[in-house]
């Protein structure tokens, strides 16, 4: 049975791959906006780094304020995967989160698309809700991630078979902003097959 909500990208289950690192997670990243889900994000810590005391009676842990850094590494269609009761057509975006004072402990992430293939993509709105997530428990400590975005793509927005221009961008715990990282993608068919950017589900 089919979501009640309007057709809008629907979380994944986390799953988990294999690196050369160790076991680093795939969580999904995004949820439909209008039926106000949420999903969790987690990652790889990497070695310890600078602790800023930030002074005071409490002794707080500050980091550099150092914004993160993402590079993507793929984008395809990985077939129909279960959604609330159904299966949907998916679109997995992998990418690598860098920050080099270590301040991903806790760091949200946001997505933006539109058709226009122009190289920007406007961060003004977007139909998905941001998701918070956490490379590992260190304050000041966890520098890198391997993650994943599973979209599973009900034929709203996006559509089916569209070629859109996609904008990702990562805050930090200590709400620094990275670049807006600028990509094209198409999604899948209806039936969870590669797109070719022809617009036929």
């Amino acid at each position: 049975m089919r979501p009640t909500c309007p057709p809008r990208t629907r979380l994944a289950p986390p799953r988990a791959r294999r690196s050369a690192r160790g076991l680093l997670p795939l969580a999904a990243l995004l949820a439909g906006a209008a039926c106000g889900g949420k999903g969790d994000d987690s990652g790889s810590g990497g070695s310890t780094g600078e602790v800023i005391d930030g002074g005071g009676d409490g002794g707080e842990v500050e980091c550099g304020g150092a914004p993160p850094t993402l590079a993507i590494v793929s984008c395809a269609s990985v077939g129909l995967q279960p959604y609330d009761g159904g299966d949907y057509p998916t679109l997995q975006i992998q990418y690598t989160v860098n920050d080099e004072d270590g301040d991903l402990s806790a760091y949200s992430g946001y997505i933006y698309l539109d058709q226009v293939i122009d190289g920007a993509v406007s961060e003004e709105s977007s139909p998905f809700t941001p998701v918070s997530g956490s490379a590992g428990p260190d304050e000041c400590a966890e520098f890198d991630a391997n993650l994943a975005l599973n979209l599973g793509i009900t034929g709203g927005n996006p559509a089916f078979n569209v070629e859109y221009e996609w904008g990702l961008k990562v805050v930090d715990a200590g709400g620094v902003g990275s670049e807006l990282v600028v990509f094209t993608c198409i999604t899948p068919k209806a039936d969870g097959t590669d797109g070719d950017g022809s617009g036929v589900p």
